[in-house]
């Protein structure tokens, strides 16, 4: 049996597009910022105080303010504590309407018609926050409610690797994509060292290459690569 256990953010869907729209409708005429420059600098500021919001050293909205100011002023734009609240807000809001694309929608549905694959979920993040997206995308129709683990609900982080532990498959797969704009594929055990799942080979390679990757590799994870890009290769190789 083999265990196919998805991120959420930006591997299942788009996580550019809520943000992007967020920006948009409050500073329509900055057409000029690179939106996805913009996003990956909110990412590296959101992974700085992850950890702290889970452990309660700050406030969740403490962490939503710092995160969007401090990517905000990268690009030359001050905002006070209350329109970076209103920022969280309105990106929230886009997330309740983020979709799947037609080959992911594909993907999972050849996956979870086969009775030798299990499909699941490890997504870091507040509990219901990441449940309204798994609800959004409507992700029961092909991967059911007990395969969905949220660090939140679980009290583990990614890249922990007491997470990937707690969920334990014979054969665990994981996959995840990268949000700085590269197009690089990094190749490593889930199940790794105390490092967890950040310790790995990585090389930038174009999708034929990755493919390769994909067929030759014991367990993976993708960084730095949208899943999308992979979708043919992977499909292939996992069906295998």
């Amino acid at each position: 049996m083999k265990a196919f256990l998805f991120d959420v953010d930006d591997t299942l869907y788009d996580q550019v597009q809520p943000f992007a729209r967020t920006f948009y409708r409050l500073y329509p005429e900055r057409k000029d910022i690179d939106i996805h420059k913009l996003f990956a600098r909110s990412r590296v500021y959101s992974d700085e105080v992850f950890e702290d919001s889970c452990t309660g050293k700050i406030t969740m909205e403490e962490m939503y303010i710092y995160r969007v100011q401090k990517a905000l002023a990268d690009f030359g734009i001050a905002i006070s504590d209350e329109q970076a609240l209103v920022f969280q807000k309105y990106y929230e809001e886009y997330q309740g309407k983020i979709e799947l694309s037609e080959q992911i929608q594909t993907m999972l549905q050849t996956l979870s018609a086969k009775e030798n694959i299990q499909l699941g979920v490890i997504t870091n993040g507040p509990n219901e926050h990441q449940w309204d997206k798994v609800r959004a995308l409507d992700l029961q129709r092909w991967i059911p409610e007990e395969h969905v683990f949220v660090s939140g609900e679980i009290g583990i982080n990614k890249p922990q690797k007491e997470i990937f532990a707690y969920v334990d498959p014979q054969d665990l797969f994981y996959l995840q994509a990268g949000v700085d704009g590269g197009r690089g594929v990094v190749v490593h055990p889930c199940k790794g060292d105390a490092k967890g799942i950040q310790k790995g080979v990585g090389a930038n390679l174009p999708g034929e290459t990755a493919g390769h990757v994909l067929r030759t590799a014991c367990i993976y994870s993708f960084i730095n690569i949208k899943i999308h890009v992979l979708y043919p290769f992977f499909l292939d190789w996992a069906l295998k």
